[in-house]
């Protein structure tokens, strides 16, 4: 989880998805009681490391007692901090003295030397010097927001400053995309610098890490496999995202930053961290594979859905689309409750395609048709999206599936779905269900048939 301790910046990165927000004139800070109060929630949720972002998260009035209180905190193992550099060096000095070399380590933002002013790439390599000589762990984190990017001055300022970590990414834009980045459809123009960059960081003996995703058409499958070999930990940040969860200094929580306009919730709202990334994933993650980005129309890792075609930032208007879509839809059903399927069979198909990325839609669709006994829909779409339904590996949807098959009376798909949901159940109360299931199944299914119980029964399994 990422803590925002202030909303002010002492740098204005061109790249910035924030930007706007951090050139506010208003100074916000996070209360010292906010602050306590999410370590509580941490606490309960059992997660044992916080991000400090910002802004500038140094600058904050009091951030010497913030320090103190994470120092003291035993549960908080882990603590990154993640800063522009661009302070006075005495303050430096005043903070090192509180950072405990193992549980505090930093990331620092630098761009090539042309993207600051005055004289503060020189005071931001001074200050991480000085976090160096206190024997602090640090790595530079690296935005590639142009096509023409010089990385051979980041390697140079870390060969000065015994710095082996490089964390990098492509710059992205927020929602109202006004900041400078890279276009998905101009990624083949800055695919070979950056290839060339990876390569060369490998050579030079940096540990490279991403940071946010980027797609899988990004580089050629041979530049790709060349990558993975020497960069295995690069795979789980190809292709998809999952919600960062941001805290802002009011209690706000929103996915990411690149997100920041989209949907926000307040965290009083939660029990857990589980709890938001469950929100976030419902109302923004479920609806990525509804609607097909132009430049993504003919890709195979879009048609496999392992791929969301880059930044969700680029494609919010595609998201809030398929929202919409989805609430004419559950309008619908509400119509039609007490009707005969037959008259909405078509909108009721299409919605079970649209929102199986949304396991809590897709259980309330499949529940409703149970129980209006129409098995050959369900039949049909399981038919129709049978390798998306195996990516999903959600045995509680096959639970459903399993009931539509055992009243059709289909013993071959009933196995087939009943062995699916055997092998993904494991250790689960939902086990027993499958488990009785192909008891049944072994028989002849003419004599038997399956009620779904009550909705809070199914989806409480």
């Amino acid at each position: 989880m990422n803590i925002l301790l202030s909303e002010k910046c002492t740098n204005y990165c061109r790249y910035c998805f924030a930007q706007e927000r951090m050139r506010s004139s208003v100074n916000n800070f996070i209360s010292i009681d906010s602050f306590k109060y999410i370590l509580d929630f941490l606490h309960k949720s059992k997660v044992d490391h916080v991000n400090l972002i910002g802004g500038e998260p140094l600058i904050h009035p009091n951030i010497i007692e913030i320090l103190k209180i994470l120092n003291d905190d035993y549960k908080i193992k882990t603590v990154s901090i993640f800063s522009g550099g661009i302070l006075p060096q005495p303050k430096i000095f005043e903070i090192a003295k509180w950072l405990l070399p193992e549980k505090y380590n930093f990331i620092f933002n630098l761009n090539n030397r042309e993207g600051y002013k005055n004289n503060h790439y020189n005071i931001i390599v001074n200050n991480i010097k000085c976090l160096r000589s206190s024997g602090l762990d640090v790595t530079i984190s690296y935005n590639i927001y142009k096509e023409l990017f010089n990385y051979i001055e980041i390697f140079e300022v870390c060969n000065y400053l015994g710095i082996n970590k490089i964390r990098w990414s492509l710059a992205y834009p927020g929602i109202r995309k006004d900041t400078e980045y890279i276009h998905p459809v101009h990624y083949p123009k800055v695919r070979n610098r950056v290839y060339q960059f990876i390569m060369d960081s490998y050579n030079k003996g940096y540990e490279l890490t991403l940071d946010c995703q980027i797609p899988l058409c990004f580089f050629t499958k041979k530049q790709m496999s060349k990558i993975l070999f020497i960069y295995p930990q690069f795979y789980q940040r190809l292709g998809k995202c999952s919600p960062a969860i941001d805290v802002g200094t009011n209690l706000e929580v929103w996915r990411c930053f690149a997100l920041y306009d989209d949907i926000k919730a307040n965290l009083g709202d939660f029990n857990n961290v589980k709890e938001i990334y469950k929100f976030f994933k419902t109302k923004t993650d479920s609806h990525l594979y509804t609607e097909v980005p132009e430049y993504c129309t003919n890709c195979e890792y879009w048609k496999d859905r392992i791929c969301q075609g880059g930044c969700l930032s680029f494609n919010i208007d595609l998201i809030n689309k398929s929202r919409q879509r989805r609430n004419e839809y559950e309008k619908l059903i509400d119509s039609h409750r007490n009707a005969d399927l037959m008259s909405i069979r078509e909108p009721l198909l299409w919605w079970l395609s649209d929102c199986i990325e949304d396991a809590d839609a897709l259980l309330r669709i499949l529940y409703f048709i149970l129980k209006k006994g129409d098995y050959d829909l369900i039949e049909e779409f399981y038919d129709n999206n049978k390798l998306r339904l195996h990516r999903l590996r959600n045995p509680v949807i096959l639970y459903l599936i399993a009931i539509a098959f055992i009243n059709k009376k289909d013993k071959k798909k009933a196995l087939a779905v009943i062995s699916e949901g055997l092998r993904l159940s494991q250790g689960s109360n939902l086990r027993q269900k499958f488990m009785e299931f192909l008891r049944l199944t072994r028989n002849e299914l003419e004599s038997f048939e399956i009620s779904p119980f009550t909705f809070n029964q199914v989806s409480g399994i």
